[in-house]
């Protein structure tokens, strides 16, 4: 290449590298020039607490700590994956100032998710403009946006497309080719710490070598023999770059309450109802987020029980567009990302289809995963795969350019035509006060209009040099994108985030002094929404006897805790007895006159703090004084023995006869000088 093609290639890759910067600026134009700081859903309530506990106990340790002592009397931190201890990522929190290292997690998130399915997209043979469209539509659109408030789901979807490009350039050219980006893209798939992700790249390796392999191109393709031992390689060498996070996991979770299966009623939750397919057209179809008291959440229909665990799904308009025009137009090279899609929609449906829960219940050790609707990602990246597909078939097929074209158009007068009926509806129902519908045709008309823009676009293109043809559709694709995506990504000044909640400023932060939770009691197998920790522990307080929120807990801790809320909700008497002999000071409870619903707490105004805060009597933190012993055989006859003892169960050491092999000698008095924690 020479002369004015090489002028114009390089104006093409400028042009398309200033779209993505506009979009990105865009997107996080407070986290990165106003001061403002991540606050989406977990991103506040668990992984800013997480991260935040876990550089004070590095400090106070002086190494990479191990165990989180904050949490349940200690609670494996290395092991559980969800603290993502070993991930690259977690690294800046020790090299950088928090508040910047806590923004750098998502931000390079969606960074790297741009440039691995660039990758991918080259060595699948895509052009220029099919990989601009595939990373703007992965990495900014609303299923990766919105999986930035789970973060190791964002610190997934970052890495799986370079797994998959080492899987694509080896089935293609053999070992060693492919080895390094693949191991490594695969390895920071495991230090993400979530499982579904790693099973969806296992299962889409097979779509990307077949896509991989019938590519054309001046590379001789290697005997499928060789390309299986290229993908074996690449996933072997990156589990073991991920072993840190992965071997510890797979001993705790032996011992875990998952070990043999959740319950369906956990392992079910957050099925992905069918109905939201209908959001790769119309993202904001079920509400614009379900938020307390928001009018035009429709999501509750969807989900009686829980909210989204995807807000929404769009990859943009025009990636879905393309895409279904790729099955039509290449039914046999769009099979293989068509079947892999659907496969992943049958399991994210969970109880909606018979499938999973008859599964489980032939099998009960195959509900050690939970919440089907996290593996939609892998239907949302073979929709955006089939996209980038299509825009290629577009430039390549003769009169694809008119046919597109068409489609945009006829798209915009079906949205726009909905959007006046339902116009007409919400206005029936705004005698009674409802929104829901007058806010639902203004997101069709915005649909219809993102697709008159489309077709403009493409009309505006036609008339450009080749290499710039398809940049005024990626522009749109991108604006597209930002538009949907900014609720997603919401911020506030970090000032207003640093310090615990002002609620928790009545609660004891002494590692000596532990609260327990009064809403545990409601405890049933699910944790309630902001009522019982982990958020305390997450902000340097510790507690005790928390209900467990992710399903990691021992399941020796998880009966001895569901034994003494029994037993307290049986006898409400024995609570600060009990409370007392395992050192807690503190009984926190929410005010009477708060109110707990599956997706927040209800404050009522003038309300100073949502929680109270009652000593425990007898309280003797990090000790505990034994005055009697007693024997007795199992849980039933430790309930028995702390009914009758009583209050004077908080001097009793009990021992089951399975646990010793000699009744202990008695104690001698005595009393403890001072106490070093």
């Amino acid at each position: 290449m020479s002369g004015a093609p090489r002028h114009r290639a390089r104006l093409a890759a400028i042009v398309g590298i200033v779209i993505f910067a506009a979009a990105f600026v865009t997107l996080f134009r407070e986290v990165l020039f106003a001061g403002g700081t991540f606050v989406e859903r977990d991103l506040s309530s668990f992984s800013r607490p997480i991260a935040a506990a876990l550089v004070r106990v590095a400090s106070a340790e002086g190494s990479l700590p191990l165990w989180n002592p904050l949490l349940a009397h200690g609670q494996p931190l290395a092991a559980n994956p969800q603290y993502g201890l070993f991930h690259p990522f977690t690294a800046l929190f020790f090299v950088l100032p928090f508040e910047w290292a806590f923004r750098l997690q998502v931000l390079l998130s969606v960074l790297g998710a741009a440039l691995s399915m660039w990758a991918l997209l080259r060595e699948l043979g895509g052009s220029r403009s099919a990989r601009l469209a595939g990373a703007f539509s992965w990495a900014m659109g609303s299923c990766m946006l919105g999986a930035t408030s789970v973060l190791p789901f964002a610190l997934a979807g970052a890495s799986l497309p370079l797994f998959l490009a080492g899987i694509a350039k080896g089935a293609r050219r053999g070992p060693p080719t492919g080895l390094v980006p693949g191991s490594i893209g695969f390895g920071l798939l495991v230090l993400a710490g979530q499982p579904e992700p790693i099973l969806i790249a296992l299962v889409l390796a097979l779509p990307v070598m077949a896509a991989s392999r019938s590519r054309g191109g001046g590379h001789r393709r290697v005997a499928l023999r060789s390309a299986i031992l290229a993908a074996g390689f690449t996933t072997a060498l990156g589990l073991l770059l991920g072993a840190a996070t992965l071997l510890p996991a797979l001993d705790l979770v032996r011992k875990t309450v998952r070990a043999g299966g959740l319950r369906s009623t956990v392992s079910l939750a957050w099925s992905f109802p069918p109905q939201r397919l209908v959001e790769f057209v119309v993202p904001r179809a079920f509400g614009r987020l379900q938020y307390p008291q928001n009018p035009d959440d429709r999501s509750p229909a969807l989900y009686p029980d829980t909210g989204r665990l995807y807000h929404f799904l769009y990859p943009g308009l025009a990636i879905t567009i393309l895409a279904v025009l790729a099955s039509y137009w290449r039914p046999r090279r769009s099979l293989p990302w068509l079947a892999t899609g659907a496969f992943w929609l049958i399991l994210a449906m969970g109880h909606h289809l018979p499938l999973l829960p008859a599964l489980f219940r032939v099998a009960p050790g195959a509900a050690i995963l939970r919440f089907p609707e996290k593996v939609v990602l892998g239907l949302v990246f073979c929709v955006t795969m089939l996209g980038a597909l299509g825009l290629d078939e577009m430039r390549r097929r003769q009169g694809g350019w008119q046919a597109v074209r068409s489609v945009f158009l006829g798209t915009a007068v079906l949205l726009a035509m909905a959007s006046l009926v339902t116009r007409g509806i919400g206005f029936f129902e705004q005698a009674t006060a409802q929104r829901p519908a007058i806010l639902l045709a203004e997101d069709l008309g915005t649909g219809a209009l993102v697709a008159l823009l489309s077709a403009a676009a493409l009309m505006v293109g036609s008339r450009l040099t080749r290499p710039l043809r398809l940049f005024p559709l990626l522009a749109i694709l991108a604006a597209d994108l930002v538009f949907h995506g900014r609720a997603l990504v919401t911020s506030r000044p970090v000032k207003e985030v640093v310090a615990p909640p002002p609620p928790f400023d009545l609660l004891p932060t002494d590692l000596a002094h532990r609260i327990f939770h009064l809403a545990s009691l409601k405890y049933t197998g699910s944790s309630l929404w902001m009522a019982p920790p982990p958020v305390p522990a997450g902000w340097g307080i510790p507690i005790a006897l928390p209900p467990d929120f992710n399903d990691t807990e021992l399941r020796w801790s998880r009966e001895a805790t569901e034994t003494v809320l029994s037993l307290v909700n049986e006898r409400p008497d024995l609570l600060e007895p009990l409370l007392a002999r395992r050192g807690v000071s503190t009984i926190v409870a929410f005010h009477s006159s708060v109110r707990v619903g599956a997706t927040g707490i209800f404050v009522p105004p003038g309300l100073r703090s949502p929680l109270v805060a009652v000593p425990v009597r007898g309280s003797t933190p990090l000790v505990f004084f034994a005055q009697d012993l007693v024997v007795a055989a199992g849980p039933e006859g430790w309930r028995k023995t702390v009914r009758e003892l009583g209050a004077r169960s908080v001097r009793t050491a009990i021992f089951d006869p399975a646990d010793i092999s000699r009744r202990p000698e008695p104690l001698a008095s005595g009393k403890v000088a001072s106490v070093r924690a």
